[in-house]
């Protein structure tokens, strides 16, 4: 009735403005961020109603992706279905304060690196886009996983999706910019990383294995 669903609604829409992790559905690496500005959502973006960075950084893990990987559907190109069935099943660990004081520590920065990398992302989404030819006008996995590889990896796909080369006078640039940003996210999700397979009590056989599969 009327009422039932004016209550429902209003309860949603308690959820919504209030500080929340959100997170995209279609995805090639975790997407989970800190919303402080209480926005409302759609498809396909999910929210997790809890601010509560040492889950953040829970969720940002390699562990964490795994375990998506794992459970979840693959969409084309290997990219994962993160569905809220599939990541509320995701164990969470007793944490010793200690642990989760740096974790939801690192869940912040983390935050804040995404912050800054969506941005100079989206300014440079463009100029990375002018390269395409044809009708290719979409960004690849891999390039969407920048800080994942080097300057001549980034060069080769570009190449391998547009068909196009980066002009010589940019390659400085852009080689700059993938070291100096791409070695801070890569040391934030070490970091994080170290600490939930500490919180899992993995051993380094078990940690290899993790991270050899997630490789390939």
């Amino acid at each position: 009735n009327g009422g039932s669903c004016n209550k429902r609604n209003w309860r949603m829409r308690n959820f919504f403005e209030r500080p929340k992790i959100v997170y995209q559905d279609i995805t090639s690496s975790n997407p989970f961020t800190l919303d402080t500005d209480e926005y409302f959502l759609a498809n396909t973006c999910y929210f997790v109603p809890s601010a509560d960075t040492a889950l953040l950084g829970l969720l940002n893990s390699k562990l964490a992706w795994f375990f998506f990987s794992a459970t979840t559907n693959i969409a084309r190109g290997g990219y994962l279905r993160l569905r809220t069935e599939f990541v509320q099943q995701l164990p969470i660990p007793d944490m010793p304060a200690r642990d989760k004081k740096r974790l939801a520590t690192l869940g912040e920065a983390c935050t804040r690196a995404a912050q800054e990398r969506f941005s100079i992302q989206r300014e440079t989404r463009h100029r990375i886009l002018d390269l395409a030819t044809g009708a290719r006008k979409k960004l690849t996995g891999r390039l969407d996983n920048w800080h994942e590889l080097d300057f001549e990896a980034f060069r080769a796909e570009i190449k391998k999706v547009f068909r196009a080369d980066i002009p010589v006078k940019e390659r400085g640039e852009w080689e700059r910019y993938l070291a100096d940003n791409g070695a801070q996210v890569r040391a934030l999700s070490a970091e994080i990383d170290a600490i939930v397979y500490a919180l899992f009590d993995l051993t380094p056989d078990e940690i290899a294995m993790v991270e050899s599969a997630l490789a390939r």
